[in-house]
This record gives structure tokens, C-alpha cells and sequence, in this order.
């Protein structure tokens, strides 16, 4: 074999050269599966030739057609695709939100609260909402329970803060997708369902510290409760997207 170090081949190279290998060799290339890398082997003029292949030049090949995000809105700050199904991440800076609140003794109010950053998460069909301390968002980024209703704090749960939609049927976790969960979450009523353990000053009920804050201009960031485990927003991501 090639005694040349192994290198990546971009799309295009990649694409062009298994093309033109497959219509003019009698031995046919191959690609080779080891352990999450690919290998594309070839024999040229009577040499065995290989070179290591990137996944997104291999998956390009296979589609036979160029991978393009199109026009992400502004909040999106990361999305993929992983073994689970795609994947999207929506930033919202610190900032007021239209709630609906429900009570027991007073029905529904509707009001406009100051929020602290929040960091929505959703990966296939399933979503999960974070708080963050900062202004804007950084992979290192310590996330906090998001002071809302509906949203879980179970430390028995794999992944921390998800979201109950009830029984509504919730788009894929697309770039599209996400916004339209996003929209179906705070368009919803927020009942006392998951409103525990959101805030060092009200433990037990996260709705009168939201009714507190109906005349108030920021979110008082340091009664936030940080989720269990330690995650930053780059742990949380990385554990939900990766097969370890």
C-alpha cells in the first residue's frame, strides 16, 4: 500500500474520483467501515491506492446532492443530524414573554414577564428548555432549571428539563421544526403541572414568583436552581447527541 499518510478528500474530490473509478476500473473501489471512519480504497495503474473519508463526503456521495442548511432563523445557534434523528438549538437573550398562567383560585391570567436567557433544545420529537445566567450564550454556559411551569426537574430522567406538551403531536427538531415547538410552548397555558424546584426563593410553586415579576424589567438570575449534573449547554448537547 501507499506508504503516504492518510488524508481527508473533500466532497467534490471525493465524489468525482469514485465517479470516474467506478466507469474506467475493472476492479471496482471500495469504501471500508472501521469503528466511525471511512476508508476509500481504489487500485490505479496497478497499485492499491487509500485514502481516510470525511462522513459528510460519504454522505454527499450517497444523497448525490449538495448538503445545504438554507436560511436559518437568528436564534438557531447550532442544529445537526445524529443516530437519534435531527437536531436543533434555539438561543432567546434575557427578555419579556407573553405567559398564561394558570390558578386554582383565580383561573387564567395573562401576563408579560422578564425571562433570563433561555436555551430550547429538541432533538427527533422531544424538547428540553434551559436557563442561563449570561446575556448571550456560550458552549460553556452553566445551565439552570428555565423558571417556568410544565417543564420537569426529575433527577431520575436522563436528560434534564424536559418539556411536557401533553398529548399534542410535535413537529421534527429541524431548523423549521423547532421554532414551531417553540411557538406551541409559550402559546400554551401553563398549568401546575412540573412547578417545583425552579427557584431558591419559591421552592414549592414557580407561578407567584412569575405573578412577582409582572412590573419587574430583569429576571433576578440568582434564584436560579442549576440542573442536576453540571451541565454546561456544550455536555448537554454532546450527551444527547453522541453514541458513546
Amino acid at each position: 500500500m501507499n506508504d503516504e499518510p492518510l488524508q481527508f478528500l473533500p466532497n467534490s474530490v471525493f465524489e468525482s474520483a469514485a465517479n470516474y473509478l467506478v466507469s474506467r476500473a475493472k476492479e471496482p473501489p471500495i469504501l471500508i467501515f472501521l469503528d466511525g471512519q471511512y476508508v476509500f480504497r481504489w487500485v490505479e495503474s496497478g497499485r492499491v491506492q487509500a485514502k481516510l473519508v470525511s462522513s459528510a463526503s460519504v454522505r454527499a456521495a450517497f444523497a448525490n446532492e449538495p448538503i445545504d442548511s438554507g436560511w436559518l432563523l437568528p436564534n438557531i445557534v447550532r442544529c445537526g443530524i445524529c443516530a437519534k434523528g435531527d437536531w436543533s438549538v434555539l438561543f432567546y437573550p434575557p427578555g419579556k414573554l407573553d405567559l398564561l398562567l394558570q390558578f386554582t383560585e383565580t383561573g387564567i391570567e395573562k401576563l408579560t414577564v422578564p425571562m433570563p436567557g433561555l436555551v430550547f433544545f429538541g432533538i427527533n420529537d422531544k424538547y428540553y428548555i434551559w436557563a442561563i445566567k449570561e446575556a448571550s450564550l456560550s458552549p460553556t454556559s452553566v445551565l439552570y432549571h428555565a423558571p417556568l411551569p410544565n417543564v420537569s426537574t426529575d433527577k431520575s430522567q436522563d436528560m434534564p428539563g424536559s418539556i411536557c406538551f401533553g398529548q399534542n403531536l410535535l413537529p421534527t427538531a429541524n431548523p423549521v421544526g423547532i421554532e414551531i415547538a417553540w411557538q406551541m410552548f409559550f402559546n400554551t397555558t401553563f398549568t401546575a403541572h412540573f412547578v417545583d424546584g425552579k427557584s431558591t426563593k419559591y421552592q414549592k410553586d414557580i407561578r407567584p414568583a412569575l405573578l412577582s415579576l409582572s412590573d419587574k424589567s430583569k429576571y433576578p438570575t440568582k434564584t436560579l436552581i442549576p440542573v442536576h449534573g453540571n451541565y454546561t449547554v456544550d455536555t448537554v448537547i454532546n450527551k444527547a447527541t453522541r453514541i458513546y
